[in-house]
């Protein structure tokens, strides 16, 4: 009734009994039912008088579903890790505000060994101007995403992107968060802000008037001080102007090539790389204009951005 592999170990144990050695008090074995089907038994046993001599009593529980839930977990575990471990990304997980388990990711992230995070408080390794609200966002069961400072073994600190959620872990809730090094993102971040900065720095110097215009007809999406000057109107006025509008900022007599050209380069076709128009002021007054543009993006769409350079004084000349 009990098969070959766990034969010799079922004999053993009933042996060492009778011999009166100590045993464990239960032990598991499988066993094979009259109709053939195998079944798991966990077995406990004691040795007794019966009928005037020595005896083994044995009982024996049912362990089949336990042993396949046991089995069942054993490889989602496995599937977990192996998933965890190929994640570009670091995951770590919580019980309590103690880490249970991590990923290869977050152990190098974090610049440890997995090993030596199993057991740390999850507040060791977030800097210390994040920890208040990395507890308030755990305390409220936030699941993210959002970010904050994490700090490496050797004291550094990072930014970090991390989302978050509560799960069953080994039968036990616990808290899996899923952590990105946000430090290139950073960084890059970092330099656009210091580019645009340098860009409308010059803009806004620049005595040429430039404006950036969306659209298939012309919206004024952005305007710098030299533009204000050369029409006279404030950037405020821009801003609202309907593309009717600005089309009464060129003389009549110029529109058609203004707009020709404006349209080619909406469609990102060949327009001529600078040419002169006439524009109309506040006032009513005609000045006049060379007019260089390009197609560029702006805020994620298509735009055209138009430099005008006032050449009225040249005009005269």
């Amino acid at each position: 009734m009990v098969p070959n592999e766990d034969r010799n170990l079922f004999h053993r144990y009933l042996k060492e009994r009778l011999e009166g050695k100590d045993l464990p008090p239960r032990y598991e074995v499988r066993a094979i039912r009259k109709d053939g089907n195998v079944i798991w038994l966990e077995v406990s046993s004691r040795l007794l008088t019966y009928e005037r001599q020595t005896a083994v009593q044995m009982m024996f529980a049912d362990v089949t579903e336990r042993k396949k839930a046991e089995q069942a977990l054993r490889e989602s575990e496995e599937r977990f890790s192996r998933l965890s471990n190929a994640s570009f990304e670091g995951i770590g997980i919580s019980e309590q505000g103690k880490i249970i388990d991590v990923n290869n990711q977050l152990a190098k992230m974090l610049g440890y060994e997995s090993n030596e995070l199993i057991g740390r408080a999850v507040l060791e390794i977030v800097a210390p101007e994040s920890r208040e609200l990395v507890m308030t966002n755990v305390r409220a069961g936030y699941e993210g995403p959002y970010e904050h400072l994490t700090m490496r073994k050797d004291g550094s600190v990072f930014p970090v992107e991390i989302r978050a959620r509560s799960i069953s872990y080994k039968g036990r809730t616990a808290r899996v968060s899923a952590i990105r090094d946000n430090t290139e993102r950073k960084e890059a971040e970092t330099a656009l802000k210091e580019s645009e900065a340098k860009y409308r720095s010059l803009v806004e110097q620049s005595l040429q008037g430039i404006i950036v215009a969306t659209g298939p007809e012309p919206r004024g999406v952005f305007v710098n001080e030299a533009m204000t000057r050369i029409f006279g109107y404030t950037r405020e006025e821009f801003y609202s102007f309907s593309p009717k509008k600005i089309a009464e900022m060129i003389h009549p007599e110029d529109r058609k090539t203004f707009f020709r050209n404006f349209k080619k380069r909406v469609e990102g076709k060949d327009a001529p790389s600078c040419y002169e128009v006439r524009g109309v002021r506040k006032d009513g007054s005609i000045v006049w204009l060379e007019v260089s543009s390009r197609q560029i993006m702006y805020e994620r769409q298509k735009a055209v951005q138009a430099i005008f350079y006032d050449i009225t004084e040249r005009k005269k000349t």
